[in-house]
């Protein structure tokens, strides 16, 4: 089964360090490392890693596009830009060594024209029938607010099973059309069923609630250091976290994704994914700034975690 990731609004992350984040000073900051962001981008890197071959698509402008490429390119990484007017965003992630603390400057992306979102649509025709289409993370400003039911109506037709993760009014569109899994934070699952927050114990009524509803047939719940959940008309499962050291949460959901779906390829059950997806997730918070899991680590995290 091909494994096809979109990514609509990617980042170029921008890494550095300083000694002390002091202001109006002069902040002598450490040679910039570059990574290709954005959680289509990211989730196509994991899957590689646990040696799951996935096509990253996602719009490509400007240097920061050509380089994000680049260096998907060099992860060998099969690619599929989707060229735009105007540049990709960057991110720049700073490090304070002295306060131990982590800054991260996240820029707006480029306002996209139709051509583009008829781009989109002609890329996903082109995806081979029963295939995995993953479309993860942020949205642009001004998206069409009917992109998601399109997406969802082409992905039928074709019996392409649409995995999305995303936020805010993005999520909501998602999950009005037939999706077969979400991955909402407890922020963001609060946000679809309209409450100010939910407890993590609390969560699965409210997963279960959407699954009721009809159009998502699973959703998976992460609840950070806490553990996750994942739902469907099945039941109920939750893992909790392992106790590890965590150096940094970027990426950590895009990876517990990729976990997640590499439990699907492998036919597992809902739990032994749901331990995939927290291993993945998991060994991501154990690296420094943006940089994402290592296999090894994903694997001896499940190992213990399966056995439960």
């Amino acid at each position: 089964m091909d494994v096809i990731t979109l990514t609509i609004n990617p980042a170029l992350d921008k890494n550095s360090y300083i000694d002390a984040l002091i202001p109006e000073k002069k902040l002598r900051c450490s040679t910039p490392i570059y990574e290709p962001g954005g959680g289509g981008i990211n989730v196509a890197r994991v899957l590689k890693r646990m040696s799951i071959e996935a096509k990253a698509s996602y719009t490509e402008g400007g240097d920061n596009g050509k380089k994000i490429t680049s260096l998907l390119l060099n992860e060998k990484i099969t690619t599929q830009p989707i060229p735009i007017e105007g540049s990709t965003r960057e991110n720049i992630n700073i490090v304070d060594k002295t306060g131990h603390c982590q800054y991260r400057f996240c820029f707006p992306g480029e306002i996209l024209k139709e051509k583009t979102y008829q781009d989109l649509l002609r890329f996903i025709e082109t995806i081979s029938m029963g295939s995995i289409l993953v479309i993860s993370g942020s949205m642009p400003e001004n998206y069409p607010k009917n992109l998601f039911e399109i997406l969802s109506k082409s992905c039928l037709n074709r019996k392409i099973q649409l995995i999305i993760d995303t936020s805010g009014e993005a999520l909501v569109q998602a999950i009005k059309h037939p999706t077969f899994l979400i991955k909402p934070n407890l922020g963001e699952l609060a946000t679809l069923v309209n409450k100010k927050s939910i407890a993590v114990e609390n969560a699965y009524e409210y997963a279960t609630e959407i699954v009721q509803n009809g159009k998502v047939k699973n959703v998976l719940v992460t609840c950070g250091a806490q553990g996750a959940w994942w739902v469907n008309e099945k039941g109920k499962w939750f893992i909790s976290a392992p106790e590890i050291t965590v150096k940094s949460t970027v990426g950590a959901g895009d990876s517990s994704l990729a976990g997640a779906i590499y439990g699907i390829l492998n036919q597992c059950d809902e739990y032994h994914s749901l331990a995939w997806s927290i291993s993945a997730g998991s060994a991501t918070t154990m690296q420094s700034g943006t940089s994402l899991c290592l296999w090894d680590d994903v694997r001896s995290l499940y190992k213990s975690i399966s056995k439960g």
